[in-house]
Parts: structure tokens; sequence; C-alpha cells
């Protein structure tokens, strides 16, 4: 068919060939759907794609997909075919998916708290130094170093919910809080030490 120059509707297929343009005015919308369930335009300020419709606004890539400012190489966000996606920070990575979960690069904030279903881990040099580890369905929470030599850990304090805390001393435990007061396991060296009530002292 044809579509007349003063406007009107195109039944049928509209190829624009020679690379040229489509223009339109400030306001001037492109309507797709039946009930014009998207709409794309600018307004003189700002530009739009409005999904009014039923149903998702998709958007499928077939290699990266990536945002970024007119003009310029920063990047905002990156999603990488099969891979990571990322987010940046005025072209500074912050965000990024793996495999095994999320990096986070620089500091993460919370304003309302934070939980986590595993371990919490402090790296140094790419290596695991410090982790805070507590087992499922218990009421233990333990900090322990890491050393990435043979993948050994070793206990520094634990807590336990209802009971005691304990102090270690290369994985040894050397402190302990209980019911009746503290049990300290080895010597105990003060400059000072006063007692209020009964002493017990056992050994030399």
């Amino acid at each position: 068919g044809h579509l007349p120059l003063t406007g009107g509707t195109l039944t049928g297929n509209l190829t624009i060939s020679g690379g040229s343009d489509i223009f339109l005015a400030d306001n001037g919308k492109t309507h797709y759907g039946a009930n014009n369930d998207l709409e794309i335009f600018h307004d003189g300020s700002n530009s739009y794609i409005i999904d009014k419709g039923v149903g998702d606004l998709l958007v499928y890539y077939s290699d990266d997909f990536v945002v970024s400012k007119y003009g310029t190489s920063e990047v905002s966000i990156r999603a990488n075919q099969d891979s990571s996606v990322e987010l940046f920070f005025d072209n500074s990575k912050k965000f990024e998916t793996t495999s095994a979960g999320v990096t986070v690069t620089g500091r993460l904030a919370a304003s309302s708290g934070m939980q986590l279903g595993g371990e919490l881990d402090f790296t140094g040099n790419g290596n695991k130094v410090i982790d805070v580890f507590t087992l499922a369905n218990s009421n233990s929470f333990t900090i322990r170093h890491h050393n990435p030599t043979g993948n050994l850990f070793e206990n520094a304090i634990s807590f336990v919910a209802n009971a005691g805390a304990n102090i270690f001393y290369d994985g040894s435990k050397k402190f302990e809080t209980t019911n009746t007061g503290v049990l300290v396991t080895g010597e105990l060296q003060a400059t000072s030490l006063d007692i209020n009530g009964n002493g017990d002292v056992s050994g030399t």
C-alpha cells in the first residue's frame, strides 16, 4: 500500500532503504501494539521508553549488553554473555556477579542490617585471612583465622548462645566464661590482682 504524505494508515510493511532516517519532532511518539502498549518519544528535555501494556518489557542481546554514557567510553552497566553482570560508578567497577556469588569492590553499606547464609570472609593479598563461621541449626558463632597453606582453619574466638565465650591462642583454648565466672587454662599473669570473695588456687 501507499502512505499519503498528509498521513494515514499503512497496511503491510514499511521499508526505508538507502540509509535514510526518520525524524520526529519533540513529543512525536512511535506507538507499538494494538492498544499503544509501547511508546518511544522525546519531550525536548528527556527521552522515554514507556511500556504500559500487558506482559514484560524484554531486551534480548546476542553478545554483550552495555549501557554507557553517550559520546564517551564510560560504562554504567555491562552484562557479559554467559558470564558476569557488572555495575559501575563513574566508570569504576563496584559490583560483579560471579559463579560463586558476587564481588563488591569498595565499602558495602546496609541501612537495615545484613543477613548471610554462609561464611563472612575477610581477605588480604588474595587469600582468605579471617572468616566468621556458624553452623546451620547450631548455637555457636566462631571467628577463625585461615591459613591458605593446607587450607587450615584456626579458632580465635567462639561464642555459644546461652553458654560461654572462648578465647584461643594458636588454636588452643585459654580463656572460657562459665556460669560461675571464668576458667583460665595455663598461666595467669597480672600486675595486680584484687579478689572479692574466696580464692582457690590449684597447683604451685
